[in-house]
């Protein structure tokens, strides 16, 4: 009877510590998924779509599909189930002049490069910075888009022969895709664009 009494005293005693170390991992797990949350930011809607603008003076405000956009050429998402005019996991980008639709990214394991002119009067090339190469092309107030390899490759844009600017040395990553803007002056921007969401 002693022997019984011992087990069960055992037995709840491993009850308690099990129950303690359960309490203990929940609580564990919560905090951890919080800090993922705020690593990674909230998941996105099922139904985004991501607007930014691009070569817009800084004290214009661009408004589009129902919000102001930011004016650092950063995404915004937008919700197209109770948006007009634009459809789930579409990328657009508001120019002064013209709206540009992002074709689809068909393939993960390459890098969507976006070259745009914005306002330089006369049709460029983006090219690999010895000239050789043509990687996207785009006339006033449009945009050229190829899916490249992981590389690290100097690029330039050009004007036919003349060189605009200097050559830049374009690091292609995975998951990152840069986008390379002229302006009207002739000024060449390079900028990976972050997503905005805040639920």
């Amino acid at each position: 009877m002693e022997t019984i009494k011992n087990i069960c005293k055992e037995s709840c005693g491993l009850l308690r510590v099990t129950a303690v170390a359960m309490s203990i991992f929940l609580a564990c797990s919560g905090q951890a998924f919080a800090q993922d949350e705020e690593l990674y930011g909230a998941p996105l809607p099922d139904d985004a779509a991501f607007v930014r603008a691009l070569g817009a003076h800084e004290s214009v405000a661009v408004d589009a599909f129902g919000v102001t956009l930011t004016n650092e050429g950063d995404y915004t998402v937008i919700l197209a189930g109770s948006t007009d005019g634009i459809e789930t996991d579409q990328y657009i980008t508001i120019l002064p002049a013209a709206t540009v639709l992002h074709p689809a990214h068909e393939d993960a394991a390459k890098v969507q490069v976006g070259f745009f002119n914005v306002g330089y009067e006369a049709d460029l090339a983006l090219k690999t910075a010895d000239g050789k190469v043509t990687i996207a092309e785009a006339a006033l107030n449009s945009a050229g888009f190829r899916e490249v390899n992981p590389i690290v490759v100097p690029v330039a844009v050009f004007d036919g022969d003349k060189m605009l600017g200097e050559s830049i040395e374009l690091k292609l990553r995975r998951g990152e895709n840069p986008t390379i803007f002229a302006q009207q002056d002739g000024t060449v921007t390079t900028i990976v664009s972050k997503i905005i969401w805040d639920e």
